[in-house]
């Protein structure tokens, strides 16, 4: 019998819709995986991480203290999850952050967000008011002012997308997900929300596709809208792959300071 196991869900911003699948991104994270001849080699979570060189833009954020620019995110390793109130998988994808960070936040290392491309132009208050009932207002957040897409444009521009019906390959693509080092340098990048429980049709899979399943491994199925009824679902009951014992294991590496060795 076919079961459910690591579907990837994602988020297309320029289109404005949830996506289940989309996994070229992931399929190119995991043939240059930052990881690479690490003990995180073996990790299904560090897999999808593709070694970038990114420094982060002089971007206006707002903080529970104030204003101040993304550049000066510095200090200690971080996990910064981009994301908009609009992303599900996103939400869904915070809240296993928020279920994590008090394991694996360290001196060293700690999960933070980054709200960015908001329809709803939150302020800081309302941000953190969107993610209280997910369990995730402790979170440390940044939020661009009134719906700034900046952030989103230069850090999650996903050259892998495929383009639209349109032929356009939109400008950004969340969930987002980026490993910066103590010096403030993203040095990994992942996209979407690789999920263990998630709606998924599946006459859209191959028979590789669904033997792969069979044997436990992690497909990718074809990209499509996510309805309002999956949407609902994701919410009540979604979880994804960093609630599992390699997403602890991976941030636990992180936390002793793994990100600023590679």
């Amino acid at each position: 019998m076919t079961t459910r196991r690591d579907v990837v869900a994602g988020m297309a911003a320029g289109a404005a819709m949830s996506l289940l699948g989309s996994g070229r991104a992931f399929a190119a994270a995991a043939d240059v995986s930052l990881f690479a001849g690490t003990p995180l080699a073996g990790n299904r979570v560090a897999r999808h991480f593709k070694r970038v060189d990114l420094m982060l833009p002089d971007i206006l954020v707002q903080t529970v203290a104030g204003r101040s620019a993304l550049s000066g995110v510095g200090g200690k390793a971080r996990l910064i999850a981009l994301w908009a109130e609009w992303c599900v998988p996103c939400l869904v994808e915070i809240r296993d952050f928020a279920a994590l960070r008090p394991q694996v936040a360290t001196d060293r290392f700690d999960i933070g967000l980054l709200l960015t491309a908001s329809t709803a132009k939150l302020d800081h208050a309302r941000a953190v008011a969107r993610l209280r009932p997910l369990g995730a207002a402790s979170l440390p957040l940044l939020v661009e002012p009134d719906g700034g897409k900046r952030a989103a444009e230069r850090l999650a521009h996903q050259a892998e997308f495929r383009p639209g019906p349109d032929g356009k390959a939109p400008p950004f693509s969340l969930p987002c997900t980026l490993l910066v080092d103590s010096r403030g340098r993203v040095k990994g990048r992942a996209f979407g929300a690789p999920s263990i429980r998630a709606p998924m049709d599946m006459a859209a899979l191959t028979d590789e596709q669904k033997a792969a399943m069979k044997r436990g491994e992690s497909v990718v199925v074809k990209s499509q809208p996510l309805t309002e009824q999956d949407k609902d679902a994701l919410l009540a009951d979604g979880k994804t792959i960093w609630s599992s014992p390699a997403g602890a294991d991976f941030l636990k590496a992180l936390g002793d300071g793994l990100l600023d060795r590679v």
